[in-house]
Formats: C-alpha cells, sequence, structure tokens
C-alpha cells in the first residue's frame, strides 16, 4: 500500500501546486481567485494526459493583505490509480489520471447558507484492512484497494473515540448522557 493523505495548498502567485507521484505529476490550479466575500475557488486539475475544472471546490484559507484568499483541499490515494479529491462540499475521483467524476456530496449543505467557519478538515484514522476520513458531520469507510465503502453522517458533536476490529465506536456529551454508540465496519450501519 502507498498512501498519500495531504493538504494541497494553493497560496502564492501564480497560485499552482505540482504533486509529484511515483508514476506521474498532477498540477493543481486556482482559476479566478476570488475577493474577501467568497470562500470557495476553482481548481483546475492538469495531469499529463488529462485536464478538467471543479467549481466552486476548494475552500478558504487565510485572508492575504492583497485581498487574494488561498484555497485549500485534501488530497487521499492508497494507488496511485484512484486519486480522491476532498473540496469543500463534494469528493472527486481522479481515475487512471485521466478521468475525473464526482464521487459523493460531504454532508454539508452549500444552498442554505450555514456558516462554513466550524468546517474541519478530515483527519484519518487506520485500522487492518480500512481507512476512515472523520469530518465535522460524516465519517468516510475506505478499503486498502482505495475503494469507497461506506459514507455515515455524524452530529458535530459526534467524537470518533475508538475503532476495533468490527467496530467505529463514537460518543457525544450531549446524547444519552454521553453513551458510546458504534458503527458496523462492513456494512456502514449504526449499530
Amino acid at each position: 500500500m502507498n498512501l498519500i493523505f495531504m493538504e494541497i495548498l494553493i497560496e502564492k502567485k501564480p497560485f499552482y501546486k505540482i504533486i509529484e507521484l511515483q508514476s506521474f505529476k498532477i498540477k493543481f490550479e486556482l482559476k479566478n481567485p476570488r475577493e474577501k466575500s467568497c470562500r470557495l475557488g476553482d481548481i483546475l486539475v492538469d495531469t499529463e494526459v488529462y485536464s478538467a475544472t471543479i467549481k466552486d471546490f476548494a475552500c478558504r484559507s487565510i485572508e492575504l493583505p492583497n485581498n487574494i484568499i488561498p484555497c485549500r483541499f485534501q488530497l487521499l490515494s492508497l494507488n496511485e490509480d484512484i486519486l480522491y479529491l476532498i473540496g469543500k462540499y463534494e469528493v472527486y475521483i481522479l481515475k487512471e489520471k485521466s478521468i475525473l467524476f464526482k464521487a459523493f456530496n460531504l454532508y454539508r449543505n452549500k444552498d442554505t447558507g450555514e456558516d462554513d467557519g466550524f468546517y474541519l478538515d478530515p483527519v484519518l484514522h487506520t485500522i487492518s484492512d480500512f481507512l476512515f476520513l472523520k469530518y465535522e458531520s460524516g465519517t468516510i469507510c475506505f478499503d486498502l484497494r482505495g475503494n469507497l465503502k461506506w459514507h455515515f453522517r455524524n452530529l458535530y458533536d459526534d467524537h470518533l473515540v475508538s475503532i476495533d476490529s468490527n467496530n467505529v465506536w463514537f460518543e457525544n456529551e450531549h446524547i444519552n448522557n454521553g453513551e458510546k454508540w458504534a458503527v458496523d465496519i462492513s456494512s456502514g450501519l449504526k449499530i
């Protein structure tokens, strides 16, 4: 397994970042940098054989004196045939460096105008044959071949406390007096 999990931060002119993988290079370029009022950025994904723009994909990071807002997103890969690009609202897959498509939406809603200041970067957890990405309102499970197993919606106060061979354990101090509860690893169902 060749696990890669990194934040891609595009913060300086000319507003792009090149990532060198074992078998190819990939360039991520911020297109149409936004003014202070906007929290999203378009990202051009460019490999040796393919190029596409993902609209409103990257999260705002910090503000600079020139009012250009650098953007960030995460890249997850277990093998270079499948790369997951984790943006603010969606997860895209770049497959075999030439096919880019939206895999699924994160449990965040850009249409409601909710305050996105509390959005957290995903945290990676691993155990035996699975990888888990936990963010403020969901948990995503991948197998070691890079395939999505399930995507479970969490409350903001649900904390991942442990993972055993069968279950992912959570607790929430505001529900059921803080009792732990679990999600079955194989099915993604709450038990």
